[in-house]
Formats: structure tokens, sequence, C-alpha cells
């Protein structure tokens, strides 16, 4: 999901991927984040299944959107 979430963020930002960059180091940063709080919402749910769905489908929903709109930014 992290890895996800920079992709979707580096489309919108249009980075080069140089980590020289202020915009690469702010998506290195942030994928540190989303790391720390999806990590820390597995603890919201009542079962391990239910954390594994909820997760998984926010996971395959950002990636969704990054191919999406690496399509259509092109």
């Amino acid at each position: 999901m992290a890895l996800g979430g920079m992709g979707v963020a580096g489309l919108l930002c249009h980075t080069t991927g140089s980590p020289m960059t202020l915009s690469a180091q702010a998506l290195l940063w942030m994928a540190v984040f989303v790391w720390i709080v999806s990590v820390c919402t597995c603890f919201l749910f009542s079962s391990g299944r239910k954390a594994w769905i909820g997760l998984g489908g926010c996971c395959a929903l950002v990636w969704l959107l990054f191919l999406i709109l690496k399509n259509v930014i092109r």
C-alpha cells in the first residue's frame, strides 16, 4: 500500500524519480508514514481475517488507482 501510494503521489506530482529532488525525498518519507499508519490500523480490526480483507482491499484500490492514473497521465 505504501509503494502504491508513492506511485500515485509521484504521478500526480510529476516527479522524475531522481533521489536528489525535493519531491522524491517527500515521497520517501511519505512511504514511511503510510507504512506506520497501516501497521497501526491493523490493530483496529477484530480479527486477522478482517484485517487482511480490509487492508488488502485498500491496497488493491490504491494499485488500481495507480494503473488508471499511469495510463491517463501519459
